[in-house]
């Protein structure tokens, strides 16, 4: 009796074994069958001289963000209108996306870009950075389970 090298990634004894291989390593395995849940964390940012506790929470399911919700503690009166605005379409705009932290920091830019397109004269460059950076760190905090 002897022993016989088995090659697991030979196709011809193993028809089909790459196009499994690929598939068990893909994103819609590994995350798309995940089951719903819910996650939900609070974070401080600081932002205009600020100490904000921002309370994010998402529903995910099948690896995809179902529905998200931010809220700051605080804001300051003149950045209320914005902040509100920029949470809100953040949260629409997350409907659909995976539930991964480069996805859902590039949706949160791509949302601030729009509301900054709308409420230009609302409030400076520098504090739709701020904040659009806060609303991103904490949605990414979320997906990293920080």
């Amino acid at each position: 009796m002897g022993f016989e090298y088995v090659d697991p990634l030979d196709e011809h004894k193993f028809p089909g074994i790459h196009h499994l291989r690929s598939v068990l390593r893909s994103w819609d395995w590994i995350y798309g069958h995940t089951p719903k849940f819910n996650i939900d964390r609070t974070f401080t940012c600081h932002v205009c001289g600020l100490d904000v506790l921002m309370t994010v929470c998402a529903t995910v399911e099948r690896g995809c963000i179902t529905s998200a919700g931010i809220k700051p503690s605080v804001c300051h009166p003149q950045h209320l209108n914005y902040v509100s605005i920029l949470c809100h379409a953040a949260c629409n705009a997350l409907n659909g996306v995976r539930f991964w932290p480069d996805s859902v920091a590039n949706i949160v830019h791509w949302s601030s870009k729009t509301v900054s397109n709308m409420q230009a004269s609302a409030v400076d460059d520098d504090v739709q950075r701020r904040w659009t950076k806060c609303i991103a760190e904490c949605f990414v905090g979320l997906v990293n389970g920080l």
